[in-house]
């Protein structure tokens, strides 16, 4: 468990020199960002119809 802990650790402090070091966000997080929350939404809107078409049955 206690390796764990050092991994995350490290992976943390490797974030934070890396955001530090360049403020800008580099374009591939962002794109996938974008990615993942259009993708959120495709499915948010399928459920949204799922359950209007539900409620037009009834």
């Amino acid at each position: 468990m206690k390796k764990l802990r050092d991994n995350n650790e490290e992976r943390t402090t490797l974030m934070t020199k890396k955001n530090n070091s360049n403020d800008e966000t580099p374009e591939w997080t962002t794109s996938t960002m974008a990615l993942t929350k259009k993708k959120k939404l495709k499915e948010n809107i399928n459920t949204l119809t799922k359950k209007i078409q539900m409620k037009k049955k009834t």
